[in-house]
């Protein structure tokens, strides 16, 4: 597994739910995704990710965002509410051939209202990861990762793709 590319990523949603769309609701969703990428050696890289997800109006519970997969690991959508922000790092490198690891941590919440956040109800997340690429010329892992969050939360994720 060989990890390269630097540089940073940014995507802004605003999406509208209302009779004209074709929905029961009537809600609007914002998401915001910062990242950036450095090189640290020629087989590892440092990746950092900050994300802000808020639902406004009357959106249905399944709508709102959720702690957890690749959102903010350890957690296994047990906290959810219409505003959620998360901050995570991740530290990627090849082992051998095609396998290779990743250590990561995070942390973030949930609140009903932006105003409501609360540094000291904050979640924390770390653990590591495994990677075997599956399509060299895409540079594609298959990973499992292993999370442990605060409150004795616990998570594994097995899919294609890095998680940001």
């Amino acid at each position: 597994a060989v990890y390269c590319c630097h540089g940073s990523y940014f995507e802004f949603n605003w999406n509208i739910y209302d009779d004209f769309t074709g929905s029961d609701y009537r809600y609007m969703e914002y998401y915001l995704d910062l990242r950036h990428y450095l090189q640290s050696s020629r087989n590892g890289i440092f990746a950092i990710q900050g994300t802000f997800t808020r639902v406004a109006g009357s959106a249905p519970i399944q709508a709102y965002p959720v702690l957890g997969d690749n959102r903010l690991r350890g957690f296994s959508a047990r906290y959810m509410d219409k505003n959620m922000v998360t901050v995570q790092a991740e530290y990627r490198m090849g082992l051998w051939k095609d396998f290779g690891v990743a250590f990561f941590a995070g942390m973030g919440d949930v609140a009903d209202h932006f105003d409501n956040f609360n540094l000291s109800k904050i979640k924390f997340g770390a653990g590591f990861g495994i990677r075997y690429m599956i399509l060299s010329a895409n540079k594609l892992n298959l990973r499992i990762d292993i999370g442990f969050g605060t409150h004795g939360n616990s998570s594994m994720t097995f899919r294609p793709g890095e998680a940001f």
